[in-house]
């Protein structure tokens, strides 16, 4: 038997971070990699036979390990090995062992040769040095031109936006794609039966070509599994045009005998469902609601979580939920689920629970068990739903380790209402509904939960005509909990707070509490949010912070550029001398670049509640510097400086609300200004005049001393303007700073 674990040592590892597909005491915690092990579980001739373990980094995957002499000769299997991985998401390299000795490979869905893709080019100079390398400067990942998520994303969207263009209502679509897929889920599964894949002459690849041959397989579905899912009538499938199903057909598409091609090019056919786990499909889902409903996402706030993010919150809750023995029947609610990525990390932690406990691995029987009993999600998002449900069809089946034959899978309860409840109204015109906020959410959730998690809504200001309820319920929270009379600050309308307090009631006494959060709650100090903040500390014991500000607009959290943080509590009120951890990661370049991010507990700092009552600055000084920092800070506070509103307004007057020659920089026209008669009488006049005057910018910003000489000009900003040299009004440029540019104030600050 190979030594794996001692190469690992060899190598700078931890061979605790080791899981050996072969070793049975590994395999509960082989759960997540679940399509692996079936797989080779096959005994087909394979490449992925060779695959003989993961190494785990921050309990994430870091490389898959490879028996380089089972492939030797054969480089083509190499390549298959490099893109099988990159297909489930997660691990950035594989090593190949050969002769002791570890070879790091990147791994990616495009046709790089086999050399060309080594994460180390030159040996290191201390053997010891090479996983402490790879995990910490990632060399190579981040080069990856295509990653699985944009690829289904990609396909999706395509696939889509096809069926939307030839007026199939959105419902209607999503449910025939995600049949489509379903059905092709299965059959790289091996678990399409001949009566189903010979339901027209062309066989699988033909299934969903015609409204006959794809009503037949939905009919199937139905049967065989319930049709709650992805609901879509025989009526709804026939009245699709035909040139409907050219498009359908596509995901159904593989290649002679089932064997992917070797090549790669981004299309259905070159996809192995067989390999990628549910969770790359349900944020490809949650990804896809953003870039094809952006209005409605906008309107409801919901923005898509990265698996690794749910990834983290779960395995952060449940090491608590296990402590105190309640992990195997811990009872989880999403009350904005979209899409299902906490659903679906939350049932397979159940399910890897339940293993552990019972010593046993969970069958169907239990699996259901699971589901239905154990799961529960609230969205407003009818097709965020849609997808949801069929991630919990398709985890529910990935998990069980003997699916066969395919009629025991049939889940005997509707998921709608049972599992997954919808709260928001179907009819697209009715804007404003409160889903999770509202009246919809019965007292039968009370306190019914160990652990209430997710990602609400961001947005704020959204004008929901039912807000001043909100209010009144979080008000009702918090006199309950703190036996006064204090309201619940719900600065700006900001929509994730008043989960958190709602969360209060869904948990039971001293449950779990864990959201991703706007970063406004920990740094924004206006608007009443010190406020809002230190009664959130009253009301629920904080345990741990996560403050991801430095690495927005990163690959941690893709197109996400608003600050955030994971907030972690116990549903209890915060008793004397409480206190939390606060971590903040930073950006570490190639790592960073990859979508990794290093969560160091050495790092974190004790925040007692009563410290940060009195100094609401303080995660903010932390985040930024230390407690030595903070020290200065105090010392700077006893003396009574001037603020910096006092000291401009000493040099040029005004008021302490409206000091002169401040404005609002680039904000919109207001209604209320004044009317150009060279406009037609709409708002506003041209700010012309300011485009040879210098512009103060963030740049400039880089020594307490303005180098004026070094400022851009404002015609160098890229302004849009007409013809006749006006700044176009319907871009609606302020010309709020006009006051500032004529009095040259900008020359000034020097």
């Amino acid at each position: 038997m190979i030594p794996f674990k001692d190469i690992i040592v060899e190598h700078g590892g931890d061979p605790a971070c080791f899981l050996n597909f072969d070793d049975e005491d590994d395999q509960v915690h082989l759960l997540p990699y679940a399509t692996l092990s079936a797989a080779r579980s096959t005994g087909k001739t394979d490449p992925i036979s060779a695959l003989m373990g993961v190494y785990e980094w921050q309990s994430g995957p870091l490389f898959m390990l490879v028996d380089g002499d089972a492939v030797t000769g054969d480089p083509e299997g190499l390549a298959r090995l490099r893109r099988l991985v990159a297909m489930r998401g997660d691990a950035p390299y594989i090593a190949v062992l050969q002769m002791g000795r570890l070879s790091f490979h990147s791994v990616g869905l495009d046709n790089e040769s086999f050399d060309a893709t080594r994460a180390i080019s030159e040996e290191l100079d201390d053997l010891g040095m090479v996983i402490p390398f790879i995990a910490n400067t990632r060399p190579n990942a981040s080069s990856r031109q295509v990653w699985i998520s944009d690829v289904i994303l990609n396909l999706l969207t395509a696939a889509l936006d096809a069926l939307v263009a030839l007026k199939i209502d959105d419902g209607d679509a999503i449910s025939l794609v995600g049949r489509a897929l379903f059905t092709r889920f299965l059959a790289d599964r091996g678990l399409l039966p001949n009566t189903v894949s010979q339901a027209c002459d062309g066989g699988i690849n033909h299934l969903f070509d015609s409204a006959a041959s794809a009503a037949k397989v939905s009919v199937w579905l139905d049967e065989t599994f319930n049709g709650d899912f992805l609901p879509l009538s025989d009526a709804s499938i026939q009245s699709i045009p035909e040139a409907a199903f050219q498009t359908v057909g596509n995901i159904m598409r593989r290649a002679p005998d089932g064997q992917l091609p070797i090549e790669w090019a981004e299309d259905w056919a070159r996809l192995d469902f067989a390999h990628i786990p549910v969770g790359v499909l349900s944020q490809a889902y949650e990804r896809y609601l953003g870039r094809h409903q952006k209005d409605k996402q906008r309107k409801e706030g919901s923005y898509y979580t990265p698996r690794h993010i749910a990834d983290l919150m779960v395995h952060a809750t449940f090491a608590t939920l296990r402590r105190e023995g309640v992990a195997h029947t811990a009872k989880i609610l999403d009350p904005a689920a979209g899409a299902g990525v906490f659903l679906i990390t939350a049932f397979r932690q159940i399910v890897k629970e339940r293993w552990q406990h019972d010593g046993k691995r969970p069958d169907t029987k239990a699996l259901r068990q699971i589901l239905y009993d154990q799961i529960r999600g609230f969205d407003i998002n009818d097709s965020a739903l849609r997808f949801a449900a069929l991630g919990l069809y398709l985890i529910s089946i990935e998990l069980d380790a003997a699916p066969k034959p395919v009629e025991k899978l049939k889940f005997s309860r509707d998921l709608r209402q049972t599992v997954i409840f919808e709260l928001g109204q179907r009819d697209e015109a009715a804007d404003g509904s409160l889903g999770s906020l509202g009246d919809q959410v019965g007292p039968e959730h009370a306190g019914q939960y160990d652990l209430v998690i997710g990602n609400p809504p961001w947005s704020s200001a959204t004008g929901l005509a039912d807000w001043p309820s909100v209010i009144k319920r979080t008000a009702q929270i918090a006199r309950e909990r703190l036996n006064d009379r204090i309201a619940a600050p719900l600065p700006n309308e900001a929509l994730d707070l008043p989960f958190v307090w709602r969360a209060m009631e869904w948990a039971k006494p001293d449950g779990q509490i864990a959201f991703a959060l706007h970063g406004r709650l920990l740094f924004q100090r206006g608007e009443g949010m010190d406020k809002a903040l230190a009664a959130l500390c009253r009301a629920i014991d904080i345990t741990g912070v996560v403050n991801g500000a430095e690495v927005r607009q990163s690959q941690v959290w893709p197109k996400v550029a608003a600050p955030f943080c994971l907030f972690f509590a116990r549903n209890r009120c915060s008793a004397a001398g409480s206190a939390f951890r606060y971590v903040s990661p930073h950006l570490e370049g190639p790592l960073t670049a990859s979508g990794g991010w290093r969560i160091d507990p050495a790092d974190t700092e004790t925040i007692a509640i009563d410290e940060l009552r009195q100094r609401p600055e303080l995660l903010k000084i932390l985040f930024r510097g230390t407690r030595l920092d903070l020290d200065i800070f105090e010392r700077l506070s006893a003396t009574q400086f001037s603020t910096f509103g006092e000291y401009w307004q000493g040099l040029h007057g005004g008021t302490v609300n409206q000091p002169n020659c401040a404005g609002k920089g680039f904000g919109n026209l207001f209604e209320g200004s004044r009317p150009n008669p060279l406009e037609n009488d709409l708002p506003g006049y041209s700010a012309e005049k300011m485009l040879d005057l210098p512009f103060l910018d963030h740049e400039a910003f880089r020594s307490v001393l303005l180098d004026t000489s070094s400022f851009r000009l404002f015609r160098d900003l890229g302004m849009p303007r007409l013809g006749s040299g006006l700044i176009d009004q319907s871009q609606k440029m302020t010309v709020a700073a006009r006051a500032m540019a004529e009095k040259k104030a900008l020359g000034h600050l020097s």
